[in-house]
């Protein structure tokens, strides 16, 4: 990108430092102003450009596809948390960008996707936050799926250190990279013979568990568990996410996850749930944002807290009205089964 600085003919004098007096701030005022104007406008000029980068460099990142090498390091995952065979449940519809919000649409008919083969471990610490939670279940794919620079992943290493990070291959080694912005850790290099990985396919928030129980010197991230009922998973639903204003929650194409039920009422949902929210109040409608109870009502706001939309306000007297969907997790990789509607297992 080429900035070009154009003549201006407001400046007509220069000053040297110290030699005006009060007399000439008349003058020295207006040029000040016009350059911190100029600063600001090029500052921001350079912040989109740097975002463009940096979404383009992601973007190439998950392009390049990285066989795991199967280091033979046992991942050590319960099997009692397994599933074999891919899952259908129901997708209920999209959630999109508006100019002011998000808005839900739910389909009249849903259609089935399907969650690949996996495994549930449990999410230790707050490295994978705002993405997954201490006490939260990380689902991740068989050691058959292929994983691509930039996925989550969870990696056992030789001397059992358990980490969820994002990935990048570097030579030899793997470059292991925690997501938390607001408790930044350093990079993790790992050899790539000393560990073994898996993809993480999405999070499941509820039920949670204690994960505080890390008596190793080791630092870990997640530990295998053998009370992870696949019932939790389904019987919940998708909703598919279009563009990216829930990153880094979920991104464009991923799905969240709601119960298959008619919605929740106000008095159920939890202060800072993530929620869809279908409300008559006017400006509202269906949006999928996080709850908070105020005396006023319910107030809502942006998941993004990088590109945030103003709060919303539920009034009290129309609460009664309003229908909840509370999320429930998150899908990084599914598969579509539109054209192959059947019963859902």
């Amino acid at each position: 990108m080429h900035f070009k600085i154009e003549s201006t003919n407001e400046v007509k004098r220069v000053l040297n430092r110290g030699s005006h007096g009060l007399s000439e701030a008349a003058l020295t005022k207006p040029v000040v102003l016009t350059c911190l104007d100029r600063l600001r406008m090029f500052h921001e000029m350079y912040k989109k450009e740097l975002q463009r980068l940096e979404k383009d460099f992601l973007h190439t990142l998950r392009q390049k596809k990285i066989i795991n090498p199967g280091a033979g390091i046992p991942m050590g995952l319960n099997k009692e948390a397994n599933w074999d065979n891919q899952l259908s449940i129901f997708k209920y519809g999209t959630a999109a960008a508006k100019p002011d919000s998000w808005e839900v649409d739910f389909a009249e008919v849903p259609t089935l996707m399907a969650v690949l083969p996996g495994n549930a471990v449990l999410v230790v610490g707050n490295g994978m936050e705002p993405v997954a939670r201490d006490g939260q279940w990380a689902l991740l794919a068989d050691e058959q799926t292929e994983v691509e620079e930039g996925d989550l992943v969870a990696v056992k290493c030789v001397d059992n250190s358990k980490l969820l990070r994002r990935i990048s291959s570097h030579g030899e080694e793997w470059i292991l990279k925690a997501i938390n912005p607001n408790d930044p850790k350093p990079d993790f290099c790992v050899p790539k013979t000393e560990s073994s990985l898996r993809k993480v396919l999405g999070v499941l928030f509820d039920p949670q568990r204690s994960g505080r129980n890390n008596n190793s010197d080791k630092p870990v991230e997640w530990c295998p568990r053998g009370d992870f009922d696949i019932k939790w998973l389904k019987k919940l639903a998708g909703v598919q996410v279009l563009e990216d204003s829930l990153d880094p929650i979920a991104r464009d194409g991923q799905h969240v996850l709601i119960d298959q039920t008619e919605g929740h009422s106000y008095s159920e949902v939890k202060n800072g749930d993530l929620a869809v929210i279908d409300s008559s109040t006017e400006g509202i409608g269906r949006v999928i944002k996080r709850v908070y109870h105020h005396d006023l009502g319910c107030i809502l706001t942006s998941p993004n807290q990088v590109d945030p939309h103003p709060p919303l306000l539920i009034p009290r007297d129309e609460l009664d009205k309003a229908k909840f969907w509370v999320l429930k997790g998150v899908l990084f990789e599914s598969i579509d089964l539109s054209d192959e509607y059947t019963q859902v297992d």
